[in-house]
């Protein structure tokens, strides 16, 4: 049995708008051709009826004319054989005028013009509906946009600012002491400046920290409460003096030794009491002898510096506002994504019933006039043998979209810290392979962990949700929760345990990994590599950076563990007895993308593909490809920057139960910010 490919949703395109326009004229020709039938039907209809219209006259009044006459000769003489002819041809006239009356198209009239209507109908549809999803999508990526290039700009000025008064520090902090506090040897009994520094690192360590959502210069995201300070002294230093002076005598001293300050203390003044009911911070990113350092800093800097210091709080706080704008319009953005490419999705599939009925409709109705013709008339008409399934699957084959299959927009993040840092790992979605976070492995972390959580189920199961088709409403509820996840921690690891807790389900892990490749700016086989593979040059293996080596090497793996006869059966184009519905979009797509007009190259690359993931020494191949000078990244991912807690004011993004959903409430406080950049083809 030949091989035929799902084409029928073929109309995506990374714009969005190319592929709708693509449909657009498509449909406007279908209907151009419907029409050129109903417009003959009429014009046969128009100058039909009027003859018959002369012939009816003609036959009646001579009819009415003659009758008389002919009546009375007839009776005086007697029929003679003219008159008797002559009546017999006026019947047969009247008769035929009878009968082209009741010679009509209707059996093949009817079927295009309700065909046309429907067609008219459905343009309707698609221009009102798709148009104004793109206009609200392109009008909230212009929002996003300018809301990034305000952040953008508060976050260098931050950053400028802080560069500004580190330089500073660092020159007034070479004389600074950095003994150990006499007062802190007695109160705790430390033998050396080692115990001292010590004793600063696990007190840091050990006392628990509450967050909030939103820092500020001189306002850390963590802080702690008087009473968390003083249980960890004791369980530290059970034979110290545990009273209230004491304790309160050894957080005075810390405090004044610049260790630690009051939470609410945006300035940094010196001379502020301990309190047993207070809230406290460390001191950021401070050595622990570098107490008296602050001090010294502090009466050696110009009365510019709390200037500074003020005009940061208050570029912080509107960099506050810009990213709690930032985040609701952005999950406003993916409402109004979702709602495109469902309604898209629905229309391609809509118009390939329509097509295809229409290659049917067209067919019939040309059987019915034959046949009407040889019945009525004895004339012979050539009737059209082609089947009409394989003409409406060809006009397919010329792809009408660019892309084709579905490729969703290179939509890529830029989040910052509140000093104006990038985050030290970017967002999982829409980043290039070589700047993702990697495990030791030089792996994307996100795809060791989802290939990892896969390997809990059997192969069958895993292997039935790659042929499933993509649920576009639960992969955004689930995108929508990593990001909530991420703005707490972009730490991918954590993003992932958190994600593997609630989203446990086979479906999901298949549907987030399927997304995400399929998010990629660029594929597990890079699409410079296209013509390579096509030609099953094995160059390009060589030819291919280390981390997408290393990624594919790990998908084939996966694959090769789900077995020959499931292998099988997901290259292969055709429904099987292991997965009866047809595949969207083939296998291939998922790993190799296309950027020319021949949707059918993809069966191509299933049988590469296959071929490959049955190989047991590809992904030896594979990494044999990787070198010394092709490192995936120059460096590993620094430490998250940016942490934000959960509380009870904390923004928790609404699922997507339907196509379109409103955009959240406002919150009484915000979230870090993300901004975005538009992504660049590699092509």
């Amino acid at each position: 049995m030949e091989a035929k490919v799902e084409l029928t949703n073929t109309f995506w395109s990374e714009d969005y708008i190319t592929g709708i326009d693509c449909l657009l004229r498509v449909i406007q020709s279908d209907i151009a051709e419907l029409s050129r039938f109903a417009d003959l039907y009429d014009r046969h209809n128009e100058n039909w009826l009027y003859a018959i219209k002369q012939l009816n006259t003609l036959t009646l009044s001579l009819s009415t004319s003659n009758d008389g006459s002919l009546r009375n000769k007839s009776s005086e003489k007697g029929t003679d054989l003219a008159s008797m002819v002559y009546r017999n041809h006026l019947y047969l006239l009247e008769r035929l005028t009878d009968k082209l009356r009741g010679s009509t198209l209707s059996e093949v009239e009817d079927p295009i013009k309700n065909l046309l209507f429907s067609y008219k109908e459905f343009q309707s549809d698609v221009e009102d509906s798709l148009k104004a999803d793109h206009t609200k999508f392109r009008k909230q990526i212009d929002n996003i946009r300018y809301l990034h290039s305000q952040i953008k700009n508060k976050a260098l000025s931050i950053l400028d600012s802080n560069a500004n008064d580190d330089a500073a520090s660092l020159s007034e902090a070479t004389d600074s002491e950095r003994s150990l506090p006499p007062s802190i040897r007695k109160l705790l009994n430390f033998e050396s400046e080692r115990e001292w520094y010590e004793f600063l690192i696990e007190l840091k360590k050990e006392v628990p920290v509450s967050k909030r959502k939103w820092a500020i210069p001189a306002l850390p995201n963590e802080y702690f409460s008087s009473e968390a300070l003083f249980e960890t002294l004791k369980r530290q230093h059970p034979k110290m003096d545990s009273s209230l002076y004491n304790l309160e005598q050894i957080g005075q001293n810390l405090m004044d030794l610049g260790v630690l300050r009051s939470y609410n203390d945006v300035l940094h003044r010196p001379g502020s009491k301990f309190a047993s009911q207070g809230y406290y911070c460390w001191v950021m990113d401070m050595a622990p002898p570098a107490g008296k350092l602050l001090q010294g800093i502090w009466k050696r800097v110009s009365s510019s510096s709390s200037i500074n210091n003020e005009d940061n709080s208050y570029t912080a706080l509107e960099l506050s506002q810009l990213n709690d704008q930032f985040v609701k319009q952005w999950l406003i953005l993916e409402s109004h994504r979702l709602k495109l490419e469902l309604d898209l999705s629905h229309f391609m599939k809509q118009y390939a019933k329509l097509s295809k009925n229409k290659f049917k409709t067209i067919k019939e109705v040309d059987f019915n006039m034959i046949e009407m013709f040889n019945k009525n008339w004895d004339i012979q008409g050539k009737l059209c043998e082609e089947d009409f399934e394989n003409l409406w699957y060809e006009s397919y084959t010329n792809n009408h979209g660019t892309i084709g299959f579905y490729t969703p927009p290179g939509l890529r993040f830029e989040m910052y810290n509140m000093q104006g840092v990038l985050a030290s790992q970017p967002w999982i979605f829409g980043t290039p392979l070589n700047e993702m976070s990697l495990c030791t492995e030089d792996k994307p972390i996100i795809l060791e962990k989802l290939l990892t959580m896969a390997r809990q189920f059997d192969p069958d199961t895993v292997a039935k949700e790659w042929a499933a088709p993509l649920d576009l409403v639960n992969i955004c509820n689930m995108k929508k929760d990593c990001l909530n996840e991420y703005l707490h921690n972009c730490d991918h690891d954590i993003v992932m345990n958190k994600f593997g807790s609630k989203w446990a389900d086979c479906a999901n892990i298949i549907q987030l990994l399927r997304a995400w490749l399929l998010e990629l700016p660029d594929s597990i086989i890079p699409v410079i590599r296209y013509h390579n593979l096509r030609n099953n040059d094995h160059d390009w293996l060589n030819n291919s950076p280390a981390v997408h080596l290393l990624s594919l090497a790990a998908i084939a793996s996966h694959f090769r563990w789900l077995g020959k006869d499931n292998l099988d059966a997901l290259f292969d184009t055709n429904p099987t007895s292991r997965f009866p519905n047809v595949q969207e979009f083939p296998i291939s797509h998922h790993f190799i993308r296309s950027r020319v007009r021949e949707p059918l190259h993809c069966s191509i690359f299933n049988e590469i593909l296959h071929n490959c993931f049955l190989d047991p020494e590809f992904p030896a191949k594979c990494a044999g490809a990787v070198t010394a000078t092709s490192s995936p990244r120059s460096g590993r991912p620094r430490t998250h920057l940016l942490t934000v807690t959960t509380d009870v004011h904390e923004f928790v993004p609404r699922p997507f139960k339907t196509s379109s959903c409103e955009p959240s409430p406002t919150r009484a406080k915000r979230l870090t910010g993300l901004t975005i950049l538009p992504h660049t083809n590699p092509n």
